[in-house]
This record gives structure tokens, sequence and C-alpha cells, in this order.
């Protein structure tokens, strides 16, 4: 049986998508989501400042602080970690060491995280049953938070700079994932959304991620996401390519959460 990187690395020999880079202007800012190990990591850049969405694994570190500092990182303002995961959160340390910066943390995740261990795993899917061993045993070092967040939270508020959006507390993938929102609260455009979903490994539409536990109540979360920000455009997640409104709304159709047109 393919072990998950030779399955994926196979399937990115065609994409293109193992180890990448992609520049993104929003309407706030710009963003730069560097792939490494099959990991999102994405620099927001927003009204002068730096924010780390994810840090990828600890592997990963070295050969990403020196993209940031070609692309012109000298300091970060923040390091907002979507979920304690060894592949999101792993690199943490050595980023804040190199660029400083407040690391964020889902309250709920806190404990995950002094464990130094990805932990528990749900398999999604037959292929995924292959690698679970594998990646719940997945080890790093602990982080040590500066914010830990546990409501809504706007981004001047727990970061005590002037960067527009909000963070949001979204248990599941783990029980202190976080989505980072960015724009007016009300009517936030676009989302970063760690492992709530995945994009495709070769095409652009929204799949499952290999791990979650309950996936109805993931659904449903997909769902209140979908419907409570009806200008939300783009879907930036931990894996893979970034997803649109009409990608995610393809999805909940297919999955029986929508009615069709």
């Amino acid at each position: 049986m393919f072990t998950r990187g030779t399955f994926l690395l196979l399937l990115c020999l065609l994409a293109a998508c193992g180890n990448r880079t992609r520049e993104l202007d929003l309407a706030e800012g710009e963003v730069l989501t560097i792939r490494r190990a099959f990991a999102n990591i994405h620099l927001w850049r927003v009204n002068g400042f730096a924010i780390l969405i994810d840090a990828g694994e600890a592997e990963e570190s070295e050969r990403l602080i020196t993209i940031l500092e070609e692309r012109g990182v000298d300091r970060l303002d923040a390091i907002i970690i979507t979920h304690a995961h060894a592949d999101h959160i792993g690199g943490t340390n050595a980023l804040q060491t190199r660029f400083g910066g407040q690391v964020v943390l889902g309250a709920a995740d806190l404990e995950l995280n002094a464990t130094g261990m990805t932990g528990p795993l749900c398999p999604t899917s037959g292929r995924a049953e292959g690698w679970v061993e594998e990646d719940q045993a997945a080890r790093y070092e602990p982080a040590t938070p500066d914010v830990l967040i546990d409501e809504r939270t706007s981004l001047r508020d727990a970061l005590g700079i002037d960067v527009p959006g909000f963070i949001d507390p979204a248990p599941g993938h783990t029980p202190g994932s976080l989505l980072i929102f960015t724009g007016d609260e009300d009517d936030p455009q676009n989302v970063f959304v760690g492992d709530m979903f995945r994009g495709s490994v070769t095409g652009s539409s929204v799949e499952t991620h290999f791990y979650m536990c309950d996936l109805d109540q993931n659904l449903q979360a997909i769902l209140r996401l979908y419907e409570d920000f009806p200008s939300m455009d783009r879907y930036l997640p931990g894996h893979f390519c970034e997803l649109t409104r009409d990608d995610v709304r393809e999805y909940l159709i297919e999955e029986g959460a929508l009615t069709p047109p």
C-alpha cells in the first residue's frame, strides 16, 4: 500500500503541487501561500503588518524561513495556528525565534499542544486508513501561545494592531480549530479554514479532509459558514488549492446539505 507521502507525490508530479508558492490579492492586503510538504502556510500582509497563518512542519522551518526572507520579511506581527497538528504548528517555535510575533492558538487546543503529538485521528477513506498510524504519531515541540481564543474575537482586540477581520473558534477537526476571517465582521470576503475541508490534489474542488471524526457536525459547520457569510468568495484551506463560493456550494450539494438550484 502507498504511504501518504508516496501517494501525494505521485499525484503532485502531475500537478506540481507538493511545494509551491502562490500570490493572491485581497481587498484587505495580499496573501502569499507557501506550500511545504503538502501543507499551506499563508503569509498575509495588510496595513503594513505581516501575519502568518500556520507554521508548517518543524522539518520544513529552515526552508520556510529562507522563503520568507527572500520575500522581504524581517519580522512577523503574529503567527496564528489554525489547529495543533504537527503539519500546522510544528514550525512555530523556529519561526517565532527568527521573526518574532505573537503566537495565537485556540484555547481548546492547549491540551493537545502540550502533548507535542498530533494525537488520535479518524480516517475518512480507506486510503487514509493506511496513513493514520504514521500521521497520528507525528511529534512536535509544543508552542508557547501568547493569545488564546475561546470566542469570536476581532483581530484588533486579539493582536492589538490595526488589522481588519476576526477569529472564530470552529471545533471539529480538533477541539480548538480556528477560522480566520479578513475584512468587516458583518461582511468578510475571505476566510482561512485550516482543515475544515481541503482543496483537491490536482483540481479545484472542495474535498472532505483525510481525517474528521464527526462528518455530520463538520458538514453542518461548512453549511453555516456558507450561509452566514453570503459575500464570502474565497476560502483558503490548509492543504492544496484555494476555493471559491461556487466550489463550496457544489460540495454542499454533492453531500446533500443543499438543494440544487
